[in-house]
């Protein structure tokens, strides 16, 4: 099993976070729809500044990211590069193929 925080850090890098919203509840594909997941409750906000170690808290847990349906919140963070240079930053979102999660990024600003 995968954690879900430490694969969105892993993805970013050392890119500086700046906004993370949680789109919606993360769905049981157990039948156990009765469990409340810490990231449902930053569902549907946008969350920057001294939130964000909050939210990263609450997306601490284990998600299968291996064939079968998504394990875990569809979630958009918004970066920028460190030294504010090189990059505008990027946007990360949840990435389904042929059953396997991941996460994947698009450049914020096109070039």
């Amino acid at each position: 099993m995968a954690n879900f925080k430490q694969d969105i850090l892993e993805a970013v890098g050392d890119e500086v976070i700046e906004a993370i919203k949680i789109l919606g509840v993360q769905v049981s594909w157990s039948g156990d729809d009765s469990k409340f997941v810490p990231g449902d409750a930053y569902a549907g906000k946008l969350v920057s500044g001294i939130e964000i170690p909050n939210v990263l808290r609450a997306l601490d847990y284990e998600y299968s990211t291996g064939y079968g349906s998504q394990d875990c919140h569809t979630i958009l963070v918004w970066t920028t590069a460190p030294d504010h240079s090189y990059s505008t930053g990027n946007v990360y979102s949840i990435h389904e193929y042929d059953g396997s999660t991941s996460i994947i990024s698009v450049p914020r600003h096109p070039q």
